[in-house]
């Protein structure tokens, strides 16, 4: 099994192309735009499936205050900004 940081930028990468791809659909939302992409969602959404976590609380507890950013978009550091590619080795 790969470690859990792996786990989450190998399914972010997957998820992130199919959306790219157009393979999986999503509609546009109303509104300003969300903190966070589609594809970091459904990649944490995947993940801790994967993991086997049934409980959000459990899943965000497990890894403390020391969790950081999941995907590599979520570690930018100003909103609208590209990701920086080193955060990956920070998860």
């Amino acid at each position: 099994m790969l470690p859990t940081e792996d786990l989450f930028v190998y399914v972010y990468v997957l998820v992130d192309d199919a959306i790219g791809s157009r393979a999986v659909a999503i509609a546009p939302r109303p509104g300003p735009a969300p903190a966070c992409t589609d594809a970091e969602l459904l990649a944490i959404a995947l993940a801790r499936h994967l993991l086997g976590r049934r409980s959000e609380a459990g899943f965000l507890a497990e890894g403390g205050p020391g969790l950081g950013a999941p995907v590599p978009a979520a570690a930018a550091s100003k909103p609208g900004e590209p990701a920086d590619p080193l955060a990956v080795g920070r998860l």
